[in-house]
């Protein structure tokens, strides 16, 4: 019985994620995300981005013939309780403090707090700057790549939108299309 439960906990979870029809047209639904491997970087051993355990995602990849312009959003959906989403969007307030900067065998990692208007029960966002680090190298870079992050607890759900790309301006606010991913949970 409780497989069942979490079963439709988590097709009723999925219904509620982000679409392309939420989106600007040039965001188009993915299987994969090709930046997996610099999101991947922030699940570093000392320095990790709180996340609840199994959530449902949604991943939108913009349709850019320039790679440089390809962008991707992401957004997790879980249902861990009230408590545990306040708890985790806290713990994501703390990050900067805790990890200004990090590295990683690929990037060297900074991490800040960025502004955003109050949305849901709790919410914090973070500008994270990714330095790719030459083949062989940890003091040369070849690239940077920058992420908005935002999280925030409504009710007993946690939402996360992260919005990657090579540029600091995305194609889509950062606020206005978490305050849609918190509007559809």
């Amino acid at each position: 019985m409780r497989t069942l439960a979490i079963l439709v906990t988590a097709t009723l979870l999925s219904a509620n994620l982000l679409t392309e029809n939420d989106l600007p047209k040039r965001y188009q639904a993915a299987d994969r995300n090709p930046y997996q491997t610099v999101i991947d970087a922030l699940q570093s051993e000392t320095c990790r981005l709180p996340q609840p355990a199994k959530p449902e995602r949604a991943t939108f990849v913009t349709d850019d013939d320039y790679a440089l312009d390809v962008e991707s959003l992401t957004e997790h959906l879980a249902r861990p309780g009230a408590t545990a989403a306040r708890e985790l969007v806290a713990q994501t307030a703390a990050l900067p403090e805790r990890c200004p900067t990090f590295e990683t065998p690929r990037y060297t990692v900074h991490v800040k707090p960025q502004p955003m208007p109050a949305i849901g029960d709790a919410s914090t966002a973070l500008r994270v700057v990714f330095w790719v680090k030459a083949a062989g190298s940890q003091t040369t870079y070849v690239d940077v790549m920058e992420a908005e992050i935002a999280t925030v607890a409504h009710g007993d759900q946690h939402v996360t939108v992260v919005l990657l790309g090579y540029y600091a301006k995305h194609g889509v606010d950062l606020a206005a299309v978490t305050r849609t991913a918190v509007t559809k949970a």
